[in-house]
């Protein structure tokens, strides 16, 4: 990471600016932990006197409650960053609702959810995008397929503000469990073609629409995605931050632990969850199997982004022919049916269509 991200070799050093993703759990907050010990460290340094500071951080939060708010009422998440900020002062804290993936250039709302545009009203009338936002949630067809969704707007949101800041990369706290979970469920989920993508460090494209009608092609902008703690698992992580100061137990977002949920129907778990809950238990016995998925999933090579048409949720290229070719041996009619209706990718289209 540090040579990709240090720039040209000649010149004057630079700040680098860095955008940094919190959920709240205990792997972002440990990576934001990190970067604060490391900034302490960087300013009580005596050849840092004479030197530009290597980097600041602007840790954002994406709130995924998008339940309208009246009056001055205070959302938990923002609350929550109020904390981190007077717990890490230095670093710049931000919470930002999900519903601002409604506005990100890249998505054709209108085209995925007929009335829900980015901008614009439902059935004539005007709506709040968190309104908006709820009712596209609400006509998906499963819970895996929300869950789903949630991840691909959450890590729009992020890239978007990554992308509006002017970050040099955007830095996200998956450890190699996490990473793992990742793998397997986007191939589960039909897009196993996306994993070098989605779990590998490296650019990352912006989400981006078609292109022009006149034939001009234009090159998809990017932005670098790392993964600090891709070689920590998230026991060495809880770990870490039972020893380190100053401690943050208090602010970090603990959920139930899967194995401790029973589960009363498979209909009430998501495939993420669902896969959670299977190297939660993995990582407790066997923990090269959870390396062993992450280190193979490194060795994939990134295909080259030679797709003309790009997928209008997730944003990776879409190999309309493979698509359909997909479909028919799956025993579709009419596989090439929706050609030229949407373009989405195999597991994009089957979590919104079902």
């Amino acid at each position: 990471m540090r040579r990709e991200l240090l720039g040209p070799a000649l010149g004057k050093p630079r700040t680098l600016r860095y955008l940094v993703g919190l959920s709240g759990g205990v792997s972002s907050a440990a990576l934001v932990h990190m970067l604060a010990e490391n900034r302490s460290y960087l300013l009580s340094s005596e050849k840092s006197k004479n030197v530009p500071m290597a980097f600041e951080a602007l840790v954002v939060h994406v709130d995924t409650d998008f339940t309208p708010r009246t009056g001055d009422e205070g959302s938990p998440a923002g609350n929550l960053m109020e904390q981190f900020a007077e717990r890490f002062p230095g670093i710049e804290f931000r919470c930002v609702p999900l519903a601002a993936a409604m506005e990100v250039e890249g998505i054709d709302w209108g085209a995925l959810f007929p009335g829900h545009e980015g901008s614009g009203s439902i059935n004539g009338e005007e709506q709040p995008p968190e309104t908006r936002l709820q009712g596209i949630f609400s006509q998906l067809p499963s819970l895996t397929s929300r869950a789903d969704l949630l991840r691909i707007l959450i890590r729009h949101v992020l890239l978007s503000e990554a992308a509006r800041n002017e970050c040099d990369a955007l830095l996200l706290g998956c450890s190699t469990t996490a990473l793992a979970e990742m793998t397997l469920s986007e191939v589960a989920k039909g897009r196993g073609f996306s994993v070098p993508w989605q779990v590998n460090d490296g650019p990352f494209p912006l989400p981006q629409r078609p292109t022009s009608q006149d034939g001009a092609e234009e090159r998809r902008r990017m932005i670098n995605l790392y993964y600090p703690l891709r070689d920590v698992f998230r026991k060495e992580i809880t770990t870490y931050l039972q020893v380190s100061s100053p401690k943050i137990d208090d602010m970090i977002v603990h959920t139930l632990r899967h194995s401790e949920k029973a589960v009363v129907s498979h209909k009430d778990v998501s495939i993420e969850e669902a896969i959670a809950r299977y190297f939660e238990t993995v990582e407790e016995g066997y923990p090269a199997v959870v390396a062993n998925v992450v280190k193979t999933t490194g060795k994939l090579s990134r295909a080259e982004d030679e797709a003309s048409e790009f997928c209008l949720l997730c944003g990776m290229g879409v190999d309309e022919q493979g698509d359909t070719r997909w479909k028919g041996e799956i025993g579709l009619e009419n596989p090439t049916s929706q050609e030229g209706k949407d373009q989405l990718c195999y597991g994009c289209e089957r979590s919104i269509r079902g």
